[in-house]
């Protein structure tokens, strides 16, 4: 299938096949915190009610040393409804279908670790100046 420059897309495709009644979110650069899996195992035995879970995403850009460039909380664990999709080409969002604003979620202790912006990283995609769009 060729890439439509357009992530919650891409995102939606992937959704189609997932079975369980949560989704978790995680991309190819990004590795579950150390200490995170025990909460991601109770996700499971929790019945999910609609709203999605806030976990914290902590975005390196310096993996060996561990320096941390920035965090940030995004919604990655969400219900698994037909009627819960991604929203936007490009800084895509959880959100229900027909909506424009993100679904409710609540906070969690479940981190992230993103690699994304590490020098090795950015050469290898070629993103100037260390910027991603």
């Amino acid at each position: 299938m060729a890439w439509r420059e357009d992530f919650a897309w891409a995102r939606n495709q992937a959704l189609e096949m997932a079975t369980g009644a949560w989704i978790f979110v995680l991309d190819a650069d990004e590795r579950l915190a150390p200490g995170s899996r025990d909460q991601l195992r109770g996700v499971r035995g929790m019945k999910p009610d609609g709203r999605g879970l806030w976990i914290r995403c902590r975005n390196y850009n310096d993996a060996e040393r561990e320096i941390v460039a920035s965090t940030n909380a995004i919604v990655r664990i969400f219900p698994n409804d037909p009627a819960i999709r991604y929203r936007g080409t490009l800084h895509e969002f959880v959100a229900r279908v027909g909506e424009d604003r993100p679904i409710p979620a609540e906070r969690t202790a479940i981190e992230i670790v993103h690699l994304g912006y590490t020098h090795d990283v950015m050469v290898s995609r070629a993103k100037p100046n260390g910027i991603c769009a």
